[in-house]
């Protein structure tokens, strides 16, 4: 669940590249399809005991294999729900319907299903999230403030250390070209002299390592003592209510990802799979 709450890309990747959850998707695209089915084919009493025990079963043998079931009881009984709701609408839908009934009808209750499922996810993210409000804003902060913004900050050093190096260079090398600075090379004077063999030295200073090194540690004291991650949350609009209101926000991550999820990929395979049960049962 944490990774949907705190957006872990790198953990969502492997989720949708993995033979397991796809494995899922489909097991449980197929029992949604099947109840919907039961729904089409049966009354409405057989159809809601069939559900509900059949659906009862599936999440106790999920809760005793799988432990990331037991923060899911959320959502289970919102799916509960939703199934009872579109056995609902699958009547209602059949009567009104002409062209396609079952098809259309089935496609509808999915729509709402999908809807119901992300709720359960955004409650259940929410009694997740609220009693540990300041672990997970903690943990977004690192995540997304002051662990990108600290690298960003160190990249920033050797780029604004470089332009420093490159700046003097220049200004040097315009100075060695300068008319006047040629002039001083052919001077006799003692003091001339001098000041053009300073200048070399310096340039040759820095154009080396040490000079780049040394300017990088300057500018590293310098920002001792700066938070990175407060200097960015008071750039950032509104950042004060989001912090409040974490345990609302997280969980809405949530419910648009599972939402789009199960519009897109859940609807289109439930309802192949529902169609299929309504026909043959």
């Amino acid at each position: 669940m944490d990774t949907l709450l705190l957006l872990d890309i790198n953990a969502l990747k492997t989720m949708l590249f993995s033979a397991e959850f796809w494995l899922g998707t489909v097991f449980f695209s197929i029992a949604t399809g099947l109840f919907l089915g039961i729904s089409v084919r049966y009354e409405k009493k057989p159809a809601l005991v069939s559900i509900l025990l059949c659906s009862a079963f599936a999440y106790l043998i999920s809760f005793l294999l799988f432990p990331v079931a037991k923060e899911l009881l959320v959502v289970f009984v919102f799916y509960v729900l939703a199934l009872i709701w579109c056995e609902e609408i699958i009547k209602t839908r059949l009567i009104e319907l002409k062209k396609l009934p079952i098809l259309r009808s089935i496609n509808t209750a999915l729509e709402k299903l999908a809807l119901v499922i992300s709720l359960g996810f955004f409650f259940s993210g929410m009694l997740i999230v609220m009693p540990a409000q300041q672990k997970y804003l903690d943990t977004f902060e690192e995540k997304f403030l002051s662990g990108p913004l600290t690298g960003g900050a160190a990249n920033l050093s050797d780029i604004a250390v470089e332009f420093k190096v490159q700046s003097e260079n220049a200004l040097l090398e315009e100075i060695k070209n300068s008319p006047e600075f040629k002039a001083l090379r052919k001077s006799q004077s003692e003091l001339d002299q001098n000041f053009v063999t300073y200048l070399l030295k310096k340039q040759i200073v820095v154009s080396s390592q040490e000079y780049r090194n040394a300017v990088k540690e300057t500018m590293q004291k310098s920002m001792q003592g700066i938070n990175v991650a407060d200097v960015a949350k008071k750039s950032v609009p509104l950042y004060g209510l989001f912090e409040k209101y974490i345990y609302i926000v997280l969980p809405f991550s949530t419910f648009c990802i599972t939402w789009l999820f199960s519009t897109i990929v859940v609807r289109v395979l439930s309802l192949a799979f529902g169609v299929i049960a309504a026909k043959t049962l």
